[in-house]
């Protein structure tokens, strides 16, 4: 009996002890919370953070353009410098081509006034009568100013179109004062019809684009000069000009008789007081013949230009 009070009174204390423990840690953690200072969590602006969040987005996209542009002015300034290089390197040719015509200029200089002496040792020869005026290239006269040639482009010309540019630069070169330039076919039709009837100036370049013109001309007239001379002499004439008509031809075709032509350049052209015309005519007969329309040339031709001053010169 006096074993069993013992564990009886041992189990008691025991759970005391517990029970107050735990009573103890409560009352700690009431008076814990109830004493210790409140913390408040904030709730977070989700308008605000949608706010900041555009904002850097923007500055993103805005940071992007920028280095869009930025990679575009790196391609365009590499481009530049691709287009400084080409143009140096076109104005280094160029520089060599100038040269290279500065040369080719100061040949023709010499060129020319070599032919300028030549010229003048031909007017000195003409002036002192040595030497008859049909020899010259030029004909009779060649104080003339303006030069109109009259050119039959039909299609036996063009067998020696060669032939007739190399006499068109020669006559060109014995005219040492000459000013103006004109070409027209049989027909009258010009060479530069856009231009109207405006002389073409007698320079170094005109002449050779005149002869290049030439060359290519397209058109082909009639192998009856007739038309040609009347609208010559018409549309330039001119009281105060020396002009010399130049007629290449090889034929004479038509019906209407040579005096009658003769008649209208007359009424034209008239004697001056010193006894001389104004205006110059010349022939040139390319492959002159025995056909009856060559013979009509020539015979044309040879009296039309002694009624003028000028000279029949037969190929």
């Amino acid at each position: 009996m006096k074993k069993k009070r013992s564990l009886e009174g041992i189990s008691l204390s025991f759970l005391d002890v517990i029970s107050c423990g735990f009573g103890a840690i409560l009352l700690m953690l009431v008076l814990v919370r109830a004493f210790s200072p409140s913390i408040s969590t904030p709730t977070p602006d989700l308008s605000e953070i949608d706010r900041k969040l555009t904002k850097l987005l923007e500055e993103n996209q805005t940071l992007e353009k920028n280095l869009i542009r930025l990679e575009q002015i790196k391609k365009d300034q590499e481009l530049e410098s691709l287009r400084i290089a080409k143009n140096l390197k076109n104005a280094t040719e160029r520089e060599k081509k100038l040269s290279q015509e500065i040369l080719q200029v100061e040949e023709q200089k010499q060129e020319l006034l070599r032919q300028e002496v030549e010229i003048k040792q031909k007017i000195e020869t003409l002036q002192a009568g040595e030497s008859s005026v049909s020899d010259t290239v030029a004909g009779i006269k060649i104080d003339s100013e303006y030069v109109i040639f009259i050119i039959d482009t039909s299609g036996s010309m063009r067998s020696d179109w060669l032939n007739v540019l190399s006499k068109v630069e020669q006559i060109l070169v014995s005219y040492p004062t000459l000013k103006g330039i004109q070409i027209m076919d049989a027909d009258g039709d010009l060479l530069f019809p856009y231009q109207g009837l405006v002389w073409n100036k007698a320079n170094l370049q005109n002449r050779q684009e005149i002869l290049s013109a030439l060359a290519r001309w397209p058109e082909q007239s009639l192998s009856n000069p007739e038309k040609g001379i009347k609208k010559a002499i018409t549309n330039f004439y001119s009281p105060d000009k020396k002009i010399a008509i130049w007629i290449f031809a090889d034929d004479y075709q038509g019906e209407r008789t040579v005096d009658s032509l003769i008649q209208f350049v007359d009424n034209i052209n008239l004697v001056t007081r010193d006894g001389k015309r104004l205006v110059t005519i010349n022939a040139i007969g390319f492959r002159t013949g025995f056909e009856s329309s060559r013979m009509r040339f020539a015979l044309a031709m040879r009296e039309l230009c002694e009624r003028n001053g000028g000279a029949f010169i037969g190929l």
